[in-house]
């Protein structure tokens, strides 16, 4: 029986399976970096989006004041026309009944409740939904780890699936 130096050598044996493990580390750290990056991404697009919905909510909220200051506006110039308007009239024979039509103030309490509700729940979503993503994101590595150590027991298993599993991943 012939034996090659290799095989007679234990120390390069040794050597092999050291590089072998410390190849598969380096592919695991830049598994792990690619990961991370990803995650990165995807809470730089979150935080954009959280943005621009606070901006559009700052906008949504400047022209709500925009719209309640020109009818406070208009209110005071229809007041002023109605006075105006009620000192020139004859005093002697006109009876004038002033009727405002105005929003009930039942109404006008539900209607302040119901905005007061919707910019509360707007504000908790606003600064609850980061911390949501992160448990999600959280959750999600763990899943993504768990697969990953059920992979390489596989592998360690059964050889012949890691030769299939290389082959696939060459394709």
């Amino acid at each position: 029986m012939e034996s090659t130096p290799e095989a007679e050598n234990p120390l390069l044996i040794v050597f092999k399976k050291i590089n072998i493990q410390l190849e598969q580390l380096a592919e695991r750290e830049l598994r792990a970096e690619e990961r991370e990056r990803k995650a990165q991404e995807r809470e730089q697009k979150l935080i954009e989006r959280q943005e621009a919905l606070h901006k559009s909510e700052v906008a949504l909220a400047q022209d709500v004041l925009k719209f309640k200051d020109s009818v406070e506006h208009i209110e005071v110039r229809m007041k002023t026309y109605l006075s105006d308007y009620f000192k020139h009239l004859p005093k002697q024979s006109i009876v004038v009944e002033e009727q405002r039509l105005s929003i009930d103030s039942n109404t006008q309490k539900s209607l302040y409740i119901f905005l007061f509700g919707m910019i509360i729940s707007g504000l908790l979503v606003y600064f609850a939904s980061p911390h949501v993503d992160v448990v999600r994101l959280e959750h999600q590595s763990q899943e993504i780890e768990s697969l990953e150590a059920k992979l390489d027991y596989m592998i360690e298993k059964n050889p012949k699936t890691a030769k299939n599993y290389e082959a696939e991943k060459e394709q």
